[in-house]
């Protein structure tokens, strides 16, 4: 074939299917159905979407379909190779061993790497001009902070506390400072104190500690083990491989990567039809979803089996005078069934064994005998042709179950038999058999999803995974109609923070290779002194006074620093350009080593954005003070919105809906198996879960 023609033909065929994908297909149950409907849609590749998507897979549930804003997958999740090393842009740390489900997944494979020893390890903390402070007076401070949140009798304080992280922290710290044989310089505790509430920050993404809830740690809940683990290798995003189990047998692949549409950003989801019903709005406004009064359940379609009308209108006949109770029933014989062309011959009258009676009695036996028997000829015809022609319900049933699987189980000899690997396969598989005819069609019309482009998805059930910021920033645009009271109160009082990354890469090492970074101890002099002096680095917005240090990637080659930057100056940081942001690094670094060190210019510059993204909008989520005052909770956020029937509609999945996992990747992961779990159980219930042998997995086979 030519090579014009092998170019040609694939785009005749991405252009046919363009134009089918627009265009509305007859569906069954009422619905218009589209080439775009999938049982269930899950909005968002990350953690979250990944998780739900494998199980359900892994369950033999195929038919979903994974819509992702970003031209890439992963979420906060962003591992890339930067010069020849490979960094994360985003989470980094698998946090903790026990109940850790990442740990449970990866330490067998021997994939993390223990060597990580924090922040405080072997690291020097700096003046400006170079001046290093002492390490004993260091060791004091971070001996008193660290022991802070760690005792237990210190945690059950919090139960009743209703002040902030910083107000709870301070109290304790002065506590710790009075009890100590050698009191360090006061200026070095007030610079320790604000380097401190930095090294808070990377954890929560608080702007400030004032704003963080200190109940907030009795809330949340730490995996025993070690807290910072790192991968050896490639990065978080080897979590992906683990869930679709990719890696160690790419053979045992799932098939998610293919489910998933890049650069699909949603812009409405419409679910008021699917929860209330057509036409949910009528001539009133619309009300508060949960508070609409629901007159009558909701009922299923052809619930009453098929009943044949006209033996229904025979029981409306007269019937004969009910015979006295010492007289017994006549039980005639079977008639044999009428001849086609000709009269059934009369039939004797069946021997009836009862004591004489008077003449009259005989009588009314005899009329009765031959009523039973006309009524009984007149069943055994009506219902040989109902048998023979099937009415219209049935015929449409029975085609409506073709189209996805008219099979039944098969039986007798065309059963598979023991050797047949299918028969093995299902033998084993718990969920085989559990109903293997195609379940009628859904007649509730379906949750509508239409994208920013203009295209438009449909669905049964959707789970939305997005963060927290897109909700806090975009809610009100994003659900049509808006989110229940509840819900809303949860997204706008969870708190969701900022933190940054930045990476310096450098030709060779010039710090020495013993220590494992520096943190700097700022005044407000330092501050305005680096400003005047930089003005053209953009340091006129401030950002530089969320840099802490910078820190050496202990499993990278010696090559590149650093430094995390969270809340206010984080955002500001990303209104400047590479360039700028990578010489006010470079000069920050001289202010306070170059009196000891020749700082090179940098061959390498990378940073993370999330607040200016707008698939994103932030980090992660924290407890503030705004949701003690609220009343917002983690689980307000993942409450599903239920039809009338009590079946999930919208559910939601993501970091800040884990009660006590949030800001994690397990608890991302967590959150994704539950609402995999809850689709489920809903399909067992409903009676619409088949083998993988059935028409289900045939339907979706060219995707897999």
């Amino acid at each position: 074939m030519p090579a014009a023609r092998r170019l040609l033909l694939p785009l005749c065929a991405l252009a046919l299917w363009s134009a089918c994908t627009a265009l509305p297909l007859s569906g069954q149950g009422g619905r218009a159905a589209s080439s775009n409907h999938s049982k269930v849609l899950i909005i968002g590749a990350g953690a979250a979407g990944y998780a739900a998507a494998s199980r359900l897979m892994e369950n033999n549930f195929y038919d979903l379909t994974i819509l992702e804003a970003e031209r890439r997958i992963g979420g906060r999740i962003h591992t890339v190779r930067f010069a020849e090393n490979i960094v994360d842009l985003g989470a980094e740390w698998v946090h903790g061993e026990v109940g850790n489900v990442v740990y449970e997944m990866a330490e067998p494979l021997e994939l993390l790497s223990h060597q990580n020893k924090g922040l405080s390890s072997n690291m020097a903390f700096v003046w400006s001009g170079g001046a290093v402070a002492d390490p004993t007076e260091i060791e004091l401070l971070l001996n008193a902070s660290n022991s802070i949140g760690s005792r237990r009798d210190t945690l059950d304080q919090l139960v009743n506390y209703t002040g902030s992280y910083g107000d709870w922290f301070l109290d304790l710290f002065q506590q710790r400072l009075m009890t100590m044989e050698r009191h360090p310089p006061a200026d070095l505790v007030d610079r320790f104190l604000g380097w401190f509430e930095k090294a808070i920050g990377f954890y929560d993404g608080s702007d400030t500690w004032f704003n963080t809830s200190a109940q907030g740690l009795v809330h949340y809940k730490e995996c025993d083990g070690d807290l910072q683990l790192t991968w050896k290798r490639n990065g978080y995003r080897t979590v992906f491989d683990l869930l679709t189990k990719r890696y160690p047998n790419p053979a045992q692949e799932l098939p998610v990567r293919q489910r998933v549409h890049l650069g699909s950003e949603v812009a409405t989801i419409r679910w008021a039809e699917r929860v209330y019903g057509p036409n949910p709005y009528g001539s009133q406004p619309y009300q508060e979803p949960y508070q609409e009064p629901y007159q009558e359940p909701y009922q299923e379609p052809y619930q009453e089996p098929y009943r044949d009308p006209y033996r229904d209108m025979r029981r409306l006949e007269p019937q004969p005078e009910p015979r006295p109770e010492s007289q017994p029933e006549p039980r005639p014989e079977p008639q044999p069934e009428p001849q086609p062309e000709s009269q059934p011959e009369p039939q004797p009258q069946a021997e009836v064994q009862t004591e004489a009676q008077p003449d009259a009695q005989t009588d009314a036996q005899t009329e009765a005998q031959t009523e039973a028997q006309t009524e009984a000829q007149t069943e055994t015809q009506t219902e040989t042709q109902t048998e023979a022609q099937p009415t219209p319900q049935q015929h449409n049933e029975v085609t409506e179950a073709s189209d996805v699987d008219a099979t039944t189980p098969p039986t007798g000899t065309d059963a598979p038999q023991a050797d047949d690997p299918m028969a093995n396969h299902m033998a084993d598989d718990p969920m085989a058999g559990y109903l293997d005819e195609a379940p009628a069609a859904d007649p509730r019309p379906p949750i509508v999803v239409e994208l920013s482009n203009g295209a438009r998805y449909t669905a049964d059930m959707v789970i939305v995974t997005v963060s927290l910021g897109v909700l806090k920033h975009s809610a009100d645009a994003l659900f049509d109609p808006p989110l229940p009271q509840r819900k809303m109160n949860a997204v706008r009082n969870l708190g969701f923070g900022q933190v940054n990354k930045l990476f310096l890469y450098f030709s060779e090492p010039w710090w020495p290779s013993a220590l494992s970074g520096y943190s700097v101890l700022v005044t407000e002099d330092d501050l305005e002194q680096f400003k005047r002096k930089y003005p053209q680095y953009g340091v006129h917005g401030h950002w530089v006074q969320g840099l802490s240090g910078f820190y050496i990637d202990q499993h990278k080659p010696n090559v590149v620093l650093m430094d995390w930057i969270v809340g206010e100056p984080a955002r500001v940081m990303e209104r400047y350009s590479d360039y700028q942001i990578m010489m006010g690094c470079k000069h920050w670094l001289e202010m306070f080593l170059g009196h000891n060190y020749s700082i090179p210019l940098p061959i390498g510059f990378t940073r993370s954005k999330w607040w200016s993204n707008p698939h994103f909008k932030g980090s992660y989520s924290y407890r503030s003070l705004d949701s003690d005052r609220a009343g917002a909770w983690a689980a307000h956020l993942a409450e599903p919105i239920l039809d009338r029937q009590g079946t999930p509609a919208v559910m939601f999945a993501g970091e800040a809906t884990h009660d006590h996992y949030y800001s994690t990747v397990h608890g991302a992961i967590e959150t994704g198996w539950r609402e995999a779990d809850r689709i489920l159980s809903t399909i067992k219930s409903e009676g619409r879960f088949r083998t993988p042998y059935s028409q289900d997995r045939d339907r979706f086979a060219d995707r897999l």
